[in-house]
């Protein structure tokens, strides 16, 4: 009777911190009644509970050590987890342990419990080792062997973590449910040696009515926790690189996918070593350091629908908000909790019923938490045309399609779930279901150099075309043309500043004819049949101008009205008047025309009949000379054209004679 109030104070208390579909087993072993709960063979040896502890022991000349299970009545129908004080007062050279398994051995028989049970301790080798295993046939030593320590499994069918110490030693992937626990050994051996002392404190089961039908994934499980995620060794190092601690997001991902029965495109059962394979295998599988490509696994689904090994395709929508509605609507979300992806299967009202991949424990969160993110796919044999433009956290995106705002853009990370670090944010913006044609993209890069932007764009079916762009600091503007049809995408940079004025042409000296002015202008976008403005100087005089105003356009309509003189140019557009003389018969100053001799006076004098149109030759009038007179005389023709400094050439004058009287020179 003691025991049974016992058990039913035991089973208030528990009410008061459980929800009405849990409820739990405790045993303290704080009678010898506690042996109720349990079928005891004590064979060869002894089975007690004394200060507290139910011990089993066997003397060293035994050949059948104690063999003790708790009754079916007080471990149930759906463990979702167990945790037992024990230890090893003495670790013996035979083998005894204690058991969390799915069977109850027969006693007297061989029980290969390393192969077969969900959970274990056991001592042997040699010298004897007391181990901690789990299946299938994992295990390994036990720190301080002989020193109290808690076992603990926690979870459902299929997936079970296991800790000691409250230290995460591995998972289970077999579908054994927890319906047997056990301690000791069933076998009688046919030798003698030592067996251990197994002494323990506490048990307590907790024990669902409701069991979780959705499937469980952990990215701590033994087969694939430390296995490279995506290229994690460049950006978080070799010891920081594994799915242990970057794949809660491809791990919640495949939670999906099993509950949507959808395999790899291979036929492979899905988990999240092979997504993690097939994403790096991909364009477009992982985007900046290791952030999940949730665009990628739609086709993932689609090339597994196209292999016979999916019913359906899977349509992805990221929004912001309480993801309510969309667990109302059948589907699962995969929330963003800052860094941290689980995975949303139900709700009630106050909580959301959860799946997190890196705590198999952990089942709900609370309606007014954070969530940052939701990410969800929809069951669709439709359209999956998308665009996606990821940038540095520092350079933010802003989209328009026909002058209409479009897309919406989300900082995404992951934080390492063991140490905390960050793979750095990422700005993406997505666009689904984008309409064909061209997309202008207004780039702001706040950073201090240059950055990439990197452009997916989805066809109807999910297949991708990856474009990069290193865009300036500051803002500028592109546009990115889109097509459905798969036909490749092209960006070009935007011109968003107007051309700019450079200068014009300058003049020198005097002009006989109107002069153009041509101005010249700079800018990179320059239409390529464009023609710089000219004016004409045509008036007559010193520094002569003239104008234009004239509005100057880049191929984008980036326009600038210009008001702009020409450089100065002398015009002189009249010849000199027709030069007359008056010469007598005999010598005059050559100095009275407009031309001079030079010193060299005598090569002008010619031979009768020879017609000279110009003198070029000059004699400075600071000069002094004189004429002598020899005692020969010619005669010499002379017509006479003048030419301004403009080269404006007058009529030639009428021949005119000259008597010249040969002179020699003298000073």
């Amino acid at each position: 009777m003691k025991n049974l109030l016992l058990k039913l104070v035991c089973f208030l208390l528990i009410g008061l911190f459980y929800p009405s579909d849990v409820f739990a087993f405790v045993d303290e072993f704080n009678s010898e009644s506690s042996l109720d709960n349990y079928y005891v063979s004590t064979n060869s040896g002894k089975v007690v509970v004394e200060s507290g502890k139910l011990v089993l022991s066997a003397p060293n000349n035994s050949k059948h050590f104690p063999y003790v299970s708790l009754k079916n009545t007080y471990i149930g129908d759906h463990v979702v987890s167990i945790s037992i004080d024990f230890r090893y007062s003495y670790i013996g050279v035979f083998g005894a342990g204690i058991i969390i398994d799915d069977n109850y051995p027969v006693n007297g028989n061989n029980y290969d419990v390393g192969s077969n049970s969900i959970a274990w301790t056991w001592n042997w080798g040699a010298p004897p080792k007391l181990r901690l295993g789990r299946y299938p046939f994992i295990h390994g030593e036990i720190f301080d062997q002989t020193g109290m320590h808690n076992l603990k499994i926690t979870g459902n069918p299929g997936m079970y973590e296991v800790y000691l110490d409250d230290i995460f030693q591995g998972t289970t992937t077999s579908s054994k449910q927890i319906s047997s626990l056990w301690f000791g050994n069933p076998e009688v051996v046919s030798t003698t040696s030592s067996w251990p002392v197994i002494e323990i404190e506490r048990i307590e089961i907790n024990n669902s009515e409701n069991v979780n039908s959705f499937p469980y994934f952990s990215q701590r499980d033994t087969e694939w926790k430390d296995l490279p995620y995506d290229n994690a060794s460049e950006w978080a190092g070799n010891q920081k690189n594994s799915i242990e601690r970057w794949g809660c997001a491809i791990t919640s991902v495949a939670m999906v996918l099993k509950e949507y029965g959808i395999k790899m495109p291979n036929g492979d059962n899905t988990n999240p070593d092979k997504i993690n394979t097939w994403l790096m295998s991909q364009p477009d599988g992982y985007i900046g350091n290791g952030l999940l490509n949730w665009l990628a696994i739609s086709r993932l689904a689609r090339d597994a629908r196209h292999s016979g090994y999916a019913d359906t395709d899977l349509e992805f929508v990221k929004s912001y908000g309480s993801p309510s509605d969309v667990i109302s609507s059948g589907k699962y979300p995969i929330i963003d909790e800052g860094g941290h992806f689980v995975t949303l299967y139900d709700q009630d009202v106050d909580s959301y019923i959860l799946n997190d991949p890196y705590d198999a424990s952990r089942s709900s969160k609370l309606k007014t938490e954070q969530i940052r993110s939701v990410n969800t796919y929809s069951p669709s044999n439709t359209d999956l045309s998308y665009i996606m433009l990821v940038s540095e956290e520092d350079t933010s995106i802003t989209t328009k399609h026909n002058n209409d705002a479009v897309g919406e853009g989300y900082q995404e990370e992951i934080i390492d779930d063991i140490g905390g670090s960050s793979t750095g944010k990422f700005s993406v913006v997505y666009i689904p279901k984008p309409g064909d044609g061209d997309y202008k993209l207004s780039i702001n890069n706040a950073g201090t150099d240059s950055s990439i932007v990197k452009i997916y764009s989805y066809d109807k079916d999910g297949n991708v075309d990856k474009t990069e762009q290193t865009v300036p600091t500051g803002v500028s503007e592109w546009m990115f043309s889109y097509h459905s049809d798969g036909s490749d995408p092209v960006i070009t940079e935007l011109d968003s500043t107007t051309p700019t004025y450079v200068g014009t042409n300058s003049f020198s000296g005097w002009y006989n004819t109107p002069q153009t002015a041509t101005f010249s202008f700079e800018d990179p976008n320059l239409p390529s049949d464009f023609v710089p403005p000219t004016c004409t100087i045509s008036a007559e005089g010193n520094n002569k101008t003239c104008s234009i105003n004239v509005s100057i356009c880049d191929k984008y309509s980036n326009c600038k009205t210009f008001s702009l003189n020409s450089n100065p140019a002398n015009i002189d557009l009249t010849p000199p008047t027709t030069i007359k003389h008056v010469w007598g018969i005999g010598m005059r100053p050559f100095s009275i025309v407009s031309w001079t001799p030079s010193k060299d006076a005598t090569k002008y004098i010619i031979e009768w009949g020879v017609e000279k149109n110009t003198l070029t030759n000059k004699m400075y009038v600071s000069d002094h000379w004189a004429w002598v007179p020899t005692p020969r005389t010619k005669q010499i023709y002379v017509r006479i054209s003048a030419e301004d400094r403009a080269g404006n050439v007058s009529k030639p004058s009428k021949v005119e004679k000259i008597n010249i009287h040969p002179h020699y020179w003298r000073w």
